[in-house]
């Protein structure tokens, strides 16, 4: 019988860089160990923006790249934010 880890370890880091006024350019890095026997490592790089055509909202739109096993080859993400 295989057992869970007994904790996975988690460790992220971001880069935000204000372009413009609306226009903000995201840097991310991010590890999880492994949270199940036999699920592997999850560490992926992002690279986005987030754009605010709007007063009332903002998209945000980036790309993610696995480096491990564990992680997804490649997502990409989109959404809207409603400010208030």
């Amino acid at each position: 019988m295989s057992r869970a880890p007994a904790g996975a370890p988690a460790l992220g880091a971001a880069v935000i860089y204000p372009v413009q006024e609306r226009l903000v350019v995201i840097g991310e890095a991010q590890y999880e160990g492994e949270r199940f026997d036999g699920a592997g490592d999850d560490a992926r790089i992002l690279a986005g923006v987030n754009w605010k055509p709007i007063r009332q909202g903002s998209f945000r739109l980036a790309l993610t790249g696995g480096l491990t096993d564990g992680a997804p080859d490649v997502q990409f993400l989109g959404s809207w934010a409603i400010d208030f």
